[in-house]
């Protein structure tokens, strides 16, 4: 619907609401905070803030949360990650008040199981995300759709290195979407760039390339969606940590290229993205595997998605103990790693350490996974 025409409907409503109702005040504020701006999925944080005003002021649970949502996409639309994460808590805490026989309950509490596990991903809290993903899997509501639930907990699995069982989840998700009569789900796209990289560090081409594929299925075949803003940073993420893995130091660069740190910031994109920060990160660190000579400046330019997300934390810090050769910022990564469990990427920083090599080899090796080519 045309930007103008959903202006002129909130104009409308807002007339026709009655000044003592803070039911109908509720409904108008939410509706200026997603329409106050020609993108639809943006909120305006001043607005979204006083929307949760006005739903509080009405203790219904359902009109909270949605209030929630707005703030919490705002804050993540501006780089504030962590706060975004921490703000979802409380839509959670609000699902055992939710009345599970109403429909109009229905899409927050899906939303809320959807949108916590993002904004866990995309602070780089794995082990929430994961949590959440079972929490999702296991409720009579956000279960409804079995294709979504099972993508749920994909992306979270692979990026813990629990390569195994991301493999048996995908199976499901995969067999449930066909089984639904393969419906555009775009939302599932990150779940298939989490499959293509499990393949891929492992070695297995094929798989990670059928994968690549699918995502493209699941998009609907909006090839648009793949290639331009929307799914950028998963793309370019997945792309280039298997190739930095592989040994393929120039694919590496290439697939990063379009990203540029210091030119913009990490989080400024009309679509939400959880990959987002892990493609910064990762930019940093191919520049200086590479050796590129703006290495350290783009080790610097990405150091705000480090603030925000412990994996990019985790990975600065080991880009910049390759840098330098610094044996504590390679031990901060491997405790930035122990913190989020993320055990494929502590096997290979553990490689860069003499002393501790075998345990990143045999590490890999329960993995599933080759060595590092570089």
């Amino acid at each position: 619907m045309p930007h103008e025409r959903l202006r002129d409907l909130v104009d409308e409503a807002a007339r026709a609401c009655p000044s003592t109702d803070p039911v109908c005040a509720a409904y108008v504020k939410a509706a200026d905070a997603w329409t106050v701006q020609p993108e639809k999925t943006v909120p305006d944080p001043a607005l979204a803030s006083e929307a949760l005003a006005a739903a509080r002021r009405t203790n219904d649970p359902v009109l909270i949360s949605a209030a929630l949502d707005a703030v919490v996409v705002g804050l993540d639309h501006g780089g504030r990650i962590r706060e975004a994460h921490q703000r979802a808590m409380e839509r959670v805490g609000l699902l055992e008040r939710m009345p599970r026989h109403d429909p109009r309950a229905g899409a927050e509490i899906v939303d809320t199981f959807h949108m916590v596990t993002a904004i866990a991903v995309t602070a780089g809290d794995l082990p929430d995300a994961l949590s959440f993903a079972r929490m999702a899997q296991d409720d009579d509501v956000a279960s409804g759709q079995p294709h979504v639930a099972a993508s749920k907990p994909i992306l979270p699995l692979v990026l813990l290195g629990r390569f195994d069982e991301a493999v048996t989840q995908a199976a499901i998700m995969w067999e449930a979407w066909r089984q639904a009569g393969r419906p555009p789900a775009r939302w599932l796209s990150s779940a298939g760039y989490g499959m293509a990289l499990a393949y891929g560090l492992r070695g297995d081409d094929k798989g990670r390339r059928e994968w690549l594929d699918r995502v493209r299925e699941l998009s609907g075949d909006k090839l648009e969606l793949v290639s331009g803003t929307y799914l950028a940073a998963a793309a370019a993420f997945t792309e280039a940590r298997v190739c930095l893995h592989e040994g393929r130091i120039d694919a590496a660069v290439a697939a990063v290229a379009a990203l540029r740190p210091e030119d913009e910031t990490w989080y400024d994109v009309p679509h939400w993205q959880s990959l987002r920060p892990y493609a910064w990160a990762m930019t940093a660190e191919v520049a200086v595997v590479a050796g590129l000579p703006d290495a350290a400046s783009r080790l610097a330019a990405a150091a705000p998605a480090g603030e925000e997300n412990y994996w990019a934390a985790a990975c600065l810090a080991r880009a910049t103990g390759r840098l330098h050769g610094d044996r504590g910022a390679l031990e901060e990564a491997l405790a930035g790693w122990e913190r989020i469990e993320a055990r494929f990427e502590r096997a290979c920083t553990l490689l860069l350490l003499a002393d501790r090599a075998p345990e990143g080899q045999a590490e890999l090796r329960a993995l599933g996974c080759p060595p590092p080519g570089a």
